[in-house]
Parts: structure tokens; C-alpha cells; sequence
């Protein structure tokens, strides 16, 4: 058994390897990025970085005014600096650091893992990381999880890379640093499972007492240390002194049942698996490889073969424990995406040739079907604008879907019917990454031609407008004791939510609270600003989401 390494040598150069997956990633994870209104839990990502920015706080997150100390900051802070950095408040900024994310974990795969498991091995590994549904999911969203991933999977990649390399100095403190800096964005449930993939490993290796050596010690100090100063700073400033029993609540939720549902737990493995396709497809095909590999009698060849044998085991190991939880969601179990790329790249590295030939060559054909169809569901999309009496959007799509249908159908054509001459030329692995990147940025983009031509209507950029309608685009609005809302990031950086009666400004020309305890905040307002000079009563948009419950809300002019 040999490891294949293509011989196709401009391939190999990391420029051009870091040029093919930053295309690949400008073409699946630009297109129509703030195109779509915030939606599911970006507020809470977003609206707390606006505060940091307006107060200065930069360590007790605040949500509609309140202390929101459930998540650490990371997001926060990411979302905040690239606000600063772009100069604009928009979604494109703000879903901006979770994009880069997904980039930085893709090419530092696509380099960093050559060495272990050769030049093509790498790059499909980066392309897996690129392509997989639940990664362009979460690196298109003001999330958690973008970053978060990312994180995780550098850390990962480093032990594994710098552990095959028997740096093992570096395989601790490197991913201990990366660990620690995760940390800062979710707390502690990647550490699992790191430890899950680390005594994988050391178990294949025979050397599960490496855990008790002092440089494993070292890579945990560095870990503590990344965060904790955070976590004190943090927890001596926020002016509820709850810090400590809220993220031991938040962890004892999730072991628990307090948040128990049968139906969601019954179908969150089937969820959790659906986000990693269409790679999930090649796992069982993996995983049954693996079992009937004999050894090479290469010493190299078969530790490479062990230590991925043992990514498996605590790949598996590492699911399974998290999915059967009580209270466990599909997203908590994202960060394996990375651990799954690296696994699925290496079993397929370590196949023979002709094998590996023609599950490559199934693969294309397979993928060219899903993506003729893929394309055609979403060109078909004017049916349903003409349904929605909408002739004028339907048109647009056709125009635009006609387009995109004939440049997929010739993509996935060229590598699904000319696979022997590309696999010549590229590589087995190369192409099988390819024929997935191809047809997903193609789809992206037929996506984002049905959010140009109004396929999903913008619901909160309204209502934000109706209120600067109002009082202006550049005054500044106080939204006073407001419930999480995310309408409020359409009002950009002139707005902020102030919850404590303390923190009211001196002056305020505008507030909006809700009319349900309008007197009581009035009597409030009054012995701060006087009485309003105008008052104006809205209603919020109605939304399945944070986005609006439809409350009723009072606009106040003061002097």
C-alpha cells in the first residue's frame, strides 16, 4: 500500500494550492453575503459588539441592554472589529470574520496537512472543509460556529500535523493556544472533542501515558491562560455578580434534561450527519477500507495508516457522546467537520489506485446528476414567483437562472464525462474535491440571484426605515428596556439599547420603548429629558424568529 502523491508538479506549489482553494472559497462564500437580513441568533452575535463599540466594555457582553454572559465574547469582538474596520454596519461586514474563518482553517489544511497526507490528500481535505452544507451554512452567518470551527479545526491540524512530525512540544502548546482562543467564543465543548481525537491517536500509538508528561501539561497551561483573564476580568466586572452560577448552568443544561425534546433528539443524528454531505456519502466506504487494510510493512505508511484509523475511532467516539446528550443540538456537534475532513481525505489517500479510480469516477458522475438537478430545482424558481402573482421577479430569474443553469450543466459535465483525461491531469482527489467546489459555487450563485431579484423579501430593513423616516438616518435613537430584537442593527451605530436607568445618556432626542410599559417608562424618561415633544406609535414586523414578535412600540422626541 502506498500513499498517493500526485506527480503533477504545479500543483503542488503552495501558491497555486492557496490560489485554487481561495477561489473556491470567494466563489462559494462571497456571493450574496449580506444579501440577506440577519436571521436565526446573529443579533445576539452582533448587537452586543455594537454596545462594546458605543461603551468601551469590551468584557461583560450586553444584549438589549442587559448582561448576556451565557457565550464568551469572541464573536462579539470579531464582529465589533470588523464594524471598525469596514467602516460600515452591515451584514456583509459582520458575517465577514466567519467567511475569513472558514478560509484561514481551509488553507492552513491545504498546507499544514501535506506532509501528512501528501499534496492531494491536503488539498481535498481544504476542499471538504470549503464544500461541506454545514460549514457554508456557518461561514455565511454572523455565528458562533464560523469562527468557532475554525478554531477548533487549526488547533486539530496542528497536534496532528506537529504530533506526525513527533514535535510533540509543538502538538500541545500550538494547540493549546488555538484551544484557548475557541474557547473565547463557545466555552469548553471542543475540548472534548480535541481529547476524543488526541486518545484516539495516542491509543493506535500505544502511548495514552504521553497525557501525564509535562509537555501536555505545558499545552493545558497555555490553554488556561488564553482565556482566564477574560473569565476573571469578566467576572469581577459584570454588575450582576452571577457570572460563575450562569456558566455552570449553561453546562449542566446541556448534560441534562431541562431542555429535553424526543422528537429533535430522535432526529439529531440524521441532522447532524446531513450537514456534512455530500461527503457523509464516502465515510462507510472509509470506514470499511480501513478494516480490510493490511499492514505495508512500511514503517511510515503504517503509522500514518494507525493514527488516522485512530482519528476514526475518536471521531466516532467523539460524535456519538455529544449527539446522544439529552439537550444537544446539530450544532454542537460542527467542530467534528474538520476531524471528518481529515479522516475522509486520508482513508481515500491510502486506497490503491485502480480502487480509488473508480470511486472517483462513480463520485463525479454521481455529483454531475445531483448537481443537474440542484440547478434546475432552483431555475424552476419563477414557477413559484408566478404563483406569488410577482411576473416582474419571475422574469428577472429566468434571465439570470437561464445562465447560471448552462454554465452548471457544462461544469459538471466536463468532470462527471471527462474524468479520465482531468484525472490525469489533476489527480484523483484533487478532482473529487473539485467536482463538488464547482457546482456549490454555482449554486451560491443562482441563490443569490433569487435574493437580488427579490425572492425572499427583506422584512426588518423596512421597519428600521420607517423609524429613521421619523427621526432622521443619523440621530440618535435610545431603545429603552426593548426585548432582544434584531431590527435594532438596521438603525446602525446611532442606535443603542439601554436597559439600566443609569446608563440614559444626558441627552436624547429619540427613544422607542414598548407601549405595554410605556407610563412606567415615561415617569422615567420624564424626570431625565421632561415631558416628549412628540410621540409616534409603531408596530414591530412579525417574524418566525428574533427578527420581530409584532409588540407594539412608542417613539418619543425629546428636547
Amino acid at each position: 500500500m502506498r500513499f498517493i502523491v500526485t506527480s503533477t508538479s504545479y500543483l503542488t506549489k503552495p501558491l497555486i494550492v492557496l490560489l485554487l482553494i481561495l477561489l473556491s472559497w470567494a466563489a462559494i462564500y462571497l456571493p450574496g453575503l449580506g444579501k440577506r437580513e440577519l436571521q436565526g441568533e446573529e443579533a445576539r452575535r452582533v448587537l452586543p459588539g455594537r454596545t462594546m463599540l458605543q461603551t468601551g466594555d469590551w468584557l461583560v457582553p450586553r444584549s438589549a441592554g442587559k448582561v448576556y454572559n451565557r457565550k464568551p465574547p469572541g464573536i462579539n469582538w470579531a464582529t465589533a472589529l470588523s464594524i471598525v474596520f469596514s467602516g460600515r454596519m452591515d451584514e456583509r461586514s459582520v458575517r465577514m470574520p466567519s467567511a475569513l474563518g472558514i478560509l484561514v482553517l481551509a488553507g492552513f489544511a491545504g498546507l499544514m496537512l501535506r506532509p501528512f497526507l501528501g499534496d492531494e490528500g491536503a488539498f481535498l481535505s481544504a476542499l471538504i472543509m470549503l464544500t461541506n452544507i454545514g460549514f457554508i451554512e456557518k461561514g455565511r452567518l454572523a455565528e458562533i460556529e464560523g469562527l468557532y470551527c475554525a478554531l477548533f479545526g487549526v488547533a486539530a491540524i496542528s497536534w496532528l500535523v506537529f504530533w506526525w512530525q513527533k514535535k510533540e512540544l509543538m502538538a500541545w502548546v500550538v494547540s493549546g493556544l488555538f484551544l484557548g482562543l475557541a474557547f473565547l467564543l463557545k466555552g469548553p465543548p471542543h475540548v472534548w472533542f480535541f481529547y476524543a481525537m488526541v486518545i484516539g491517536v495516542l491509543r493506535q500509538e500505544k502511548r495514552l501515558s504521553d497525557l501525564l508528561h509535562w509537555k501536555h501539561g505545558l499545552g493545558l497551561i497555555v490553554f488556561v491562560l488564553t482565556w482566564s483573564w477574560w473569565a476573571y476580568l469578566s467576572a469581577g466586572g459584570n454588575p450582576q455578580h452571577d457570572s460563575s452560577s450562569v456558566w455552570i448552568e449553561q453546562i449542566a443544561s446541556r448534560l441534562g434534561l431541562s431542555d429535553f425534546h424526543l422528537e429533535s433528539w430522535l432526529l439529531l443524528i440524521p441532522k447532524s450527519l446531513s450537514s456534512f454531505l455530500p461527503w457523509v456519502i464516502l465515510l462507510p466506504l472509509v470506514v470499511h477500507w480501513f478494516q480490510k487494510v493490511p499492514p505495508s510493512g512500511n514503517e511510515v505508511e503504517d503509522r500514518r495508516t494507525r493514527i488516522l484509523i485512530g482519528l476514526g475511532q475518536g471521531l466516532l467516539v467523539g460524535f456519538l457522546v455529544i449527539a446522544l446528550l439529552p439537550s444537544s443540538r446539530p450544532r454542537f456537534l460542527a467542530p467534528l467537520g474538520t476531524v471528518a475532513s481529515i479522516f475522509l481525505a486520508g482513508g481515500l489517500g491510502l486506497m490503491t489506485k485502480e480502487y480509488l479510480g473508480r470511486v472517483q469516477s462513480k463520485w463525479t458522475r454521481g455529483m454531475t446528476a445531483l448537481s443537474i438537478l440542484g440547478v434546475l430545482a432552483i431555475a424552476a424558481s419563477p414557477v413559484f414567483a408566478v404563483l406569488r402573482n410577482d411576473p416582474a421577479s419571475a422574469m428577472s430569474i429566468v434571465t439570470h437562472a437561464t445562465v447560471g443553469l448552462g454554465v452548471g450543466v457544462a461544469a459538471v459535465l466536463m468532470l462527471g464525462w471527462r474524468s479520465d483525461w482531468l484525472r490525469s491531469q489533476l489527480g484523483s482527489l484533487r478532482l473529487m474535491g473539485i467536482s463538488v467546489a464547482i457546482p456549490a459555487g454555482i449554486a451560491i450563485w443562482v441563490y443569490t440571484l433569487q435574493l437580488e431579484a427579490g425572492i425572499i423579501p427583506a422584512r426588518l430593513k423596512p421597519f428600521a426605515e420607517e423609524i429613521q423616516k421619523i427621526t432622521g438616518k443619523e440621530s440618535a435613537i435610545i431603545l429603552f428596556r426593548t426585548p432582544e430584537r434584531m431590527w435594532p442593527f438596521y438603525l446602525g451605530l446611532w442606535c443603542r439599547e439601554i436597559a439600566d436607568t443609569k446608563e440614559l445618556p444626558d441627552q436624547a432626542p429619540w427613544v422607542l420603548t414598548p407601549a405595554d410599559t410605556g407610563d412606567k417608562s415615561l415617569a422615567i424618561l420624564e424626570r431625565k429629558y421632561g415631558a416628549p415633544i412628540q410621540e409616534k406609535r409603531l408596530r414591530e414586523p412579525l417574524t418566525e424568529d428574533a427578527g420581530g414578535k409584532g409588540i407594539e412600540l412608542i417613539l418619543w422626541q425629546f428636547r
